[in-house]
């Protein structure tokens, strides 16, 4: 029974150990500063010269440029942006084996408070880091929220406008048959 004890308490202790954050190295923390510097600032097709050479073989510089400006043009100006963890991990979703830091930042911008800002940096064989991947999550669902309530007032005022357009129709056709059937009266 004991030695079921130590090893729960020590299987549970390398899993505790293994799943800590790390800490930033130099470079790393120097490439995410110039990486933000430049998202912060509009520069968004200069981030591209940071890439890794794994990012430039799945992504083409303007297809990187139109994504980011999309992405971060709607969120407004930066408030407040504070790193959350950092890990490293051996394989990442989809670009294989290698060595990669996972950044996860807390920010806020003035439009969109609480987003989650995801850099994923890879050390190339040369020992030189390298955006893999940056990805915004934030509550989606206001902005949700008003495309649908912008669809709904605009199906409403089609359907209103169809409805004023049958009414009128209506009116014309009945006054012409009002008038067709005076008509045949005034003959017989």
């Amino acid at each position: 029974m004991y030695r079921r004890v130590v090893l729960a308490i020590l299987s549970w202790s390398s899993l505790v150990l293994y799943a800590q954050d790390i800490e930033i190295p130099d470079a790393a923390q120097v490439l995410c500063r110039e990486f933000f510097e430049k998202m912060d600032t509009g520069s968004f097709r200069d981030t591209y010269e940071l890439a890794s050479p794994i990012l430039k073989a799945r992504e083409s510089e303007a297809a990187w440029h139109g994504r980011m400006r999309t992405e971060r043009e709607s969120m407004g100006t930066l408030s407040n942006r504070r790193r959350l963890s950092v890990t490293r991990v051996r394989d990442f979703a989809g670009f294989g084996s290698g060595d990669y830091l996972v950044a996860v930042f807390e920010t806020d911008f003035s439009k969109y408070p609480d987003v989650r800002e995801t850099l994923v940096l890879e050390s190339n064989d040369d020992r030189e880091l390298g955006v893999v991947s940056y990805r915004i999550s934030y509550d989606m669902w206001p902005e949700a929220a008003l495309i649908i309530r912008n669809g709904l007032l605009i199906v409403f005022f089609i359907m209103s406008l169809l409805a004023t357009v049958t009414w009128a129709i209506g009116k014309v056709v009945k006054e012409a048959d009002d008038d067709t059937s005076s008509d045949e009266k005034e003959e017989e």
